[in-house]
């Protein structure tokens, strides 16, 4: 785990084991924890008190209801619930943080866990390609085979960029019908000199250009700032569209941008149901566990710097053996540990660890429901040439070729949720 890109202020939020880290370090909120009250301050008494205001009030409060709130707004009376769901997906601040891979693939529900109906309604997205590069755009999965030389497998791929890019500009329009904002990003290292980076890469800015003018798009890029402590922090790029503008030159045609996305929300998943539900199930809590392990790092981080800088100012030392580095400022200690590692072997102060180990025990038991849920599906799987493996295999297929959740646009013989099953279940395949 690389963990150089540890936002800066990180050590000031409060600390929530619920978030997900990439490997970079970087904290998404997941959709539950992203509209779960912390306090209970509504009441059934009191909702029914708000039906009763006039509407001009109504709308007034709901502008100063959090996210939590608006959401559980929703699902009341049918005009509160549609003035509710305005807002929700209005927020500035939020951003829907999806994979590109399914995009890429033609946006069909077989290839995500993502609920597409919500995302339907979204208004601003960040698209994260993990690393976008000329090999993306082979073909619609990035993954088709070079031949030849280098050269010309170059030459092939920018031959039919163009087209490639039209079809993922297309999805976007066709399953993000109401979206405005678009961020284009990944978390590829790029330690480049920061005065070298002015612009996005060739390959963002041909993808950008392409946007839909409907949809206001940006380039979102870690980069690394070139000094001893190798952190890394993103820079944002916006297209502005040259009839918007009195010059042409290319650099001003991307913006640099201050204002840096707030929240970035990883959406809801779709419906499990059926055996291809109990499978997805399953496979969704192990990563939403794994992502949160991920997560701890950050946190520990983060706890020490609030122990001795929120609210005071306590500098103390590197617990390292024969490590003699001493923090004044926060950040620092954050800086030191990302290149040295050193925080895997200090302890936190009381009751600060008990928090950790009661959340190591609450990650364990989230894994034990997610095998539970797997041991059950493995015994009505049955085993590799049985005749309950045959009876489960046509099962698990029909639900593939007429349930809507799984549609895609090729034989079920290809279908991701079917390969997925054979490689994680059955060596013999």
């Amino acid at each position: 785990m690389l963990y150089r890109a540890i936002a800066d202020g990180n050590w000031k939020r409060p600390l929530d084991f619920s978030l997900h880290s990439s490997h970079q370090g970087e904290l998404r909120v997941p959709f539950s924890r992203h509209v779960r009250q912390l306090s209970s301050t509504t009441s059934t008494g009191s909702i029914e008190q708000y039906d009763k205001l006039p509407v001009e009030l109504q709308m007034r409060i709901l502008h100063f209801c959090d996210a939590a709130t608006i959401f559980q707004l929703m699902h009341t009376s049918r005009h509160t619930r549609t003035e509710a769901k305005k807002l929700f997906f209005l927020d500035p601040a939020t951003w829907y943080h999806v994979g590109a891979d399914w995009l890429l693939r033609g946006g069909y529900y077989g290839h995500t866990n993502y609920d597409l109906n919500f995302l339907a309604c979204t208004e601003q997205i960040n698209v994260d390609f993990g690393w976008m590069h000329e090999r993306t755009w082979m073909n619609e999965a990035g993954s088709r085979e070079w031949t030849g030389t280098e050269e010309e497998a170059m030459a092939t791929a920018f031959g039919g960029m163009d087209e490639r890019t039209q079809n993922f500009w297309r999805t976007v329009k066709h399953r993000l019908p109401r979206l405005k904002h678009i961020i284009l990003s990944d978390d590829h290292d790029r330690w480049e000199n920061p005065h070298d980076l002015q612009l996005p890469p060739d390959i963002y800015r041909k993808v950008g250009k392409m946007c839909p003018s409907s949809i206001e798009a940006s380039v979102y890029l870690l980069q690394g700032d070139g000094s001893a402590n190798r952190r890394m922090q993103r820079k944002l790029w916006r297209w502005v569209n040259k009839e918007c503008v009195t010059y042409t030159n290319a650099i001003q045609e991307w913006d640099l941008c201050t204002n840096h996305p707030e929240l970035n929300v990883v959406p809801p998943y779709k419906i499990f149901r059926g055996p291809v539900g109990i499978f997805d199930d399953s496979y969704a809590r192990v990563s939403d566990v794994a992502y949160q392990k991920k997560a701890i790092r950050v946190n520990r981080i983060a706890a020490m710097e609030r122990h001795h800088f929120y609210g005071s100012h306590k500098p103390f030392g590197c617990s390292a053996t024969n490590c003699d580095a001493w923090f004044e400022q926060p950040e620092e200690y954050t800086s030191h540990v990302i290149q040295t590692k050193h925080d895997k072997t200090t302890k936190l102060p009381e009751p600060i660890e008990s928090s950790f180990a009661e959340n190591d025990e609450r990650l364990e038991r989230l894994m034990k429901i997610a095998h539970e849920i797997e041991r059950l599906f493995l015994e009505w799987w049955g085993k590799y040439g049985s005749e309950k493996r045959s009876v489960a295999g046509k099962e698990f297929i029909h639900q593939l070729e007429h349930d809507p959740l799984h549609a895609q646009d090729k034989p079920v013989s290809e279908h991701p949720q079917l390969h997925a099953i054979y490689r994680s279940l059955d060596a013999e395949y």
